[in-house]
């Protein structure tokens, strides 16, 4: 990704009936490039609209907050762990008014999904879950507590994979014995229904691949054990897989390969397919770079890319397998004057088929103190004390466990964070710029085209191209009308005039224009708005207007409406 001079550009054109055009045939000028003649481009930008406009907040959302109602289970008193899909579907476990004391709802979309007894449909156990994973195929992992015993269940949708003493083969050694307690899971996405979870019995500690088979028997692959020789020539550690407790040190791929980080000791990935165990880096080996080592602290967040990569957070840089993926410290494209301080190596890295990283890190603004934040590749997205979500401030952006992750896309980012107000929640930013036709429900006689989608510090290009219309009058001007409210059905129709699909109140209203006396077509510019989080969202509504006083019957051409919202 990086920075563009380009501006956005929209063109209107009159659409003139037959009859009319053939009583007005004078020859246009061409151009190579197959436009016609044009007078100066009027230019404009998001900047100088939101200056009269407050920057709207459409693209952020607030998904869970304390104080927010759900449907049969009360309001929401606290918001813990989360998942989001590739498909953008997303659950959250959250403590509400009206559950027990360490019971919950899983809330799946936005609805209460499982709630404990009393609340509606429910399981025979309390669902203060954590380590909460979403496979694509829309399964649920993870851990819950039986209200009966206080054990930890291991669940996968709303089945028991695992409940303290089931019997298992926990260190690969043959012999089955009771499982006493288990720290952690993740629900792998090769479709197995895979659940990881660190078990530890008496002395025996280990990181262990569960799976139901089709008569329900619970098959185990034991893939480290306390004691092991790790390819690395040590022998793993059972303080290392006791702490091998936080979400974000474990990951999956579509091939059901695992990842994981024990203290101290190394990355590591385990294929379940040949039942062997490779290491990524040996912690305190030699980096990439001449003089540099590799750092794997407590709680060391990893991820695992489709094709057996792992990606995970140095102190300066993310790395994938022993090569630096992402190096911040050479620039950030976004906000401009933001320096990376560190990396959050404990933060959740999470990573997109095209290789795009989510990370997380404390960031220097200038004449400002260090805060923390979240960033795709180079790209500040989440920035502490910046970014606002329906009207609120995000003041601390969670790090550890799952604390953000995005779609299959890169575009849909979900993140917990404590607002300036004091309440942690679950947020949404979607970064996708977008550009909307609006037709209106009466015909047009004139069209108003895109040529791209304005973006934070970039411009994508459309494949929109101008459209060849017929000749005015010479002294027919045009007009760009830009609000930040539109309608998105029928417009108000003017006699006249004809359907406006914008707003007209004068303190919204921002008209464009006139463009010089025009031959064929007129093209307005929207430049993009400056790279500061607070135009991320911005939606604004543009119509065009052609004015041709000469002309006897039709001397005002509404055209169509474009909705514009800015991404990245």
């Amino acid at each position: 990704m990086g920075l563009a001079n380009g501006r956005q550009r929209v063109a209107l054109r009159p659409c003139i009936a037959p009859p009319l055009a053939a009583a007005k045939q004078t020859q246009p000028s061409f151009r190579p490039d197959g436009l016609t003649h044009m007078k100066p481009i009027l230019a404009t930008s998001l900047a100088l609209l939101a200056a009269a406009i407050q920057p709207a907040e459409a693209q952020n959302r607030i998904l869970l907050l304390p104080g927010q109602s759900l449907p049969g289970a009360g309001m929401v008193t606290e918001v813990g762990d989360f998942a989001i899909n590739s498909e953008g579907s997303w659950v959250a476990f959250a403590r509400t008014d009206q559950a027990p004391f360490s019971s919950g709802v899983l809330v799946r979309d936005g609805q209460p999904l499982v709630v404990p007894d009393g609340l509606g449909p429910a399981p025979q156990f309390s669902a203060a879950s954590i380590y909460l994973d979403l496979d694509d195929a829309g399964n649920i992992g993870y851990l819950a507590v039986d209200p009966a015993t206080g054990d930890w269940l291991l669940m996968r949708n709303q089945t028991v994979v695992l409940q303290r003493g089931e019997l298992l083969d926990i260190d690969g050694d043959g012999i089955t014995e009771p499982v006493t307690s288990f720290r952690s899971a993740h629900l792998a996405q090769d479709g197995s229904g895979a659940v990881y979870a660190v078990l530890n019995s008496g002395v025996d500690v280990s990181l262990v691949r569960l799976l139901r088979n089709a008569q329900g028997v619970l098959e185990s692959q034991v893939v480290v054990a306390a004691g092991q020789t790790l390819p690395t020539g040590q022998a793993a550690l059972s303080h290392a897989l006791v702490s091998l407790r936080y979400r974000s040190q474990l990951d999956s791929n579509s091939n059901g390969e695992l990842v994981f980080a024990l203290t101290f000791q190394g990355v590591f990935v385990y294929s379940p397919q040949t039942r062997s165990l490779k290491a990524v880096v040996q912690a305190n080996g030699d980096g990439p770079l001449l003089g540099t080592y590799w750092s794997v602290e407590v709680s060391q967040a990893v991820a695992l890319a489709d094709d057996g990569a792992a990606y995970f957070p140095q102190p300066d840089w993310i790395t994938r397998n022993q090569q630096i993926a992402v190096w911040p410290s050479m620039g950030l494209e976004f906000p401009e004057g933001v320096q990376v301080t560190s990396i959050t190596t404990d933060g959740a890295v999470r990573i997109a088929p095209d290789g795009q990283v989510l990370w997380t890190g404390r960031f220097q603004i200038p004449g400002s103190g260090p805060r923390r934040g979240i960033a795709r590749n180079t790209t500040v997205v989440v920035l502490d004390g910046e970014t606002r979500v329906e009207g609120l401030t995000i003041a601390n952006t969670a790090v550890g466990q799952h604390s953000h992750d995005f779609t299959g896309d890169g575009e849909r980012i979900l993140f917990r964070a404590r607002t300036s107000d004091d309440r942690t929640g679950l947020f949404e930013v979607d970064l996708a710029g977008s550009v909307e036709t609006l037709a209106g429900c009466v015909p047009k006689l004139a069209e108003l085209q895109e040529f791209g989608t304005a973006g934070l510090g970039l411009t994508r290009l459309g494949t929109a191209t101008p459209v060849l219309g017929q000749p005015q009058d010479p002294e027919a001007l045009a007009l760009l009308l830009i609000s930040p409210q539109g309608a998105d059905g029928c417009g108000v129709v003017l006699p006249g005039v004809g359907e406006v699909l914008v707003s007209l109140q004068p303190e919204l209203l921002f008209v464009l224009g006139p463009a010089a006396k025009g031959c064929c077509s007129a093209i307005f510019q929207i430049e993009p708005p400056p790279s500061v989080l607070d135009y991320l969202g911005f939606a604004v509504y543009a119509q065009g207007l052609w004015y041709d006083p000469l002309h006897p019957t039709e001397p005002v051409r509404m055209s169509n409406a474009l909705r514009y919202t800015v991404g990245l």
